[in-house]
């Protein structure tokens, strides 16, 4: 029995989700602005990376291929040409020459370092296929060797002329558009909403002035968020704290303290404390006992 697909946004699915759009089933590799990187689940068919026997893809007769042919069936199978986003491909040859530079396109191929970088997100394939790589250039006597990956995800070389080739195309798919899939084969993606961040902004506000607070009344040197806090001197008893009602909670008051700097320190990704700070409420708890011994004012 035939499974019914599920319709949603793109934008929902996470990293490693497959999805149907444009007759084409296709994997998300990687969510950025406003957009998602995607690959053929598998190779749709095979041909020549260029029928003239360049390694170049910005002029090869593949690349013609997949913006327009191409890209057509994919609109007449039901695809907006609008949710393809242009997307930048590097060309630089696996040996680092830059001859070829970058080629901007709807539909392209993945480049060796982009696969090696999502390799754990993309399936085998059932063929051979080509990537954007050239093996070396033209300049350095390679004007028809492409890279190129073989069935079971190790990555190859061929000529350029070879017909055999594997075509997996890659896209840059606008999040918003909707897409089938079938529930077994996605994960939904946690997406942060603007009023989520808003909260979650005015959480670490609110952290970030308790650390400050603390930091001043126990002269711990503290740098938050590159503001570094004022500290009162050495020795000074903090800003409308008297000594002596210091003394009747000073226990339960420093440990509080103490509990509720490490507690922030753990909410903020922004905060560093030198070395000996993070001890310092313990060193300041230690001197209140030590006056207080002297006052014969013992707990």
């Amino acid at each position: 029995m035939e499974k019914t697909l599920k319709t949603g946004k793109l934008a929902e699915l996470a990293e490693g989700s497959r999805f149907t759009y444009g007759g084409v089933e296709w994997v998300v590799l990687d969510h950025r602005v406003n957009m998602a990187l995607c690959l053929a689940a598998d190779v749709l068919e095979n041909r020549a990376f260029d029928e003239n026997e360049k390694n170049d893809f910005a002029a090869s007769s593949l690349r013609a291929y997949l913006n327009g042919e191409f890209l057509k069936k994919l609109i007449e199978a039901g695809a907006d040409e609008a949710a393809f986003m242009p997307m930048v491909m590097d060309l630089t040859s696996d040996d680092g020459l830059e001859d070829y530079g970058k080629d901007t396109a709807k539909i392209g191929l993945i480049s060796c370092d982009m696969y090696r970088h999502f390799r754990k997100l993309i399936p085998n394939a059932s063929n051979w296929w080509w990537t954007c790589t050239p093996y070396s250039t033209e300049s350095n006597g390679y004007a028809g060797n492409v890279r190129d990956v073989n069935s079971d995800g190790a990555l190859n070389g061929s000529n350029a002329y070879g017909g055999s080739g594997g075509v997996r195309p890659l896209c840059a798919l606008k999040s918003e558009i909707l897409v089938s899939y079938d529930e077994e084969q996605i994960k939904k993606r946690e997406v942060t909403t603007f009023q989520s961040a808003l909260e979650e902004a005015g959480k670490r506000a609110q952290a970030v002035d308790m650390m400050k607070h603390i930091a001043v009344a126990f002269d711990i040197p503290v740098q938050i968020d590159g503001e570094t806090a004022q500290v009162r001197k050495q020795g000074t008893p903090a800003e409308g704290i008297s000594m002596g009602a210091c003394r009747i909670g000073m226990f339960e008051c420093i440990r509080a303290a103490q509990e509720r700097f490490i507690e922030n320190a753990k909410k903020l990704n922004g905060c560093s404390v030198d070395a000996d700070s993070l001890s310092a409420i313990t060193h300041a708890y230690e001197v209140m006992v030590a006056i207080d011994d002297k006052g014969g004012k013992n707990r």
